[in-house]
């Protein structure tokens, strides 16, 4: 999925780098995973910032994996 971001904050307040209305991308890919449907235990996740937020984040792709999801009250499963 990509778009445009909602918003971008650092340390409470809209990031340095980013404008009003927020301008910059955020473009985030999940592969891989466990064979279950719509499961995100164990797939890699990466994370391509454009525009503004290049500055703070760097032109390149952000590589991670997704170990164990939060449920959705944020506490282990």
């Amino acid at each position: 999925m990509n778009g445009t971001v909602s918003l971008l904050t650092g340390n409470g307040s809209i990031a340095p780098f980013e404008t009003d209305p927020p301008s910059s991308t955020l473009q985030v890919c999940v592969s891989g995973g466990n064979e279950v449907p719509y499961s995100l235990q164990n797939s890699n996740i990466t994370l391509l910032f454009g525009g503004p937020a290049t500055t703070h984040f760097g032109p390149q792709a952000l590589h991670g994996v997704v170990r164990k999801p939060l449920d959705e009250f944020g506490k282990d499963r």
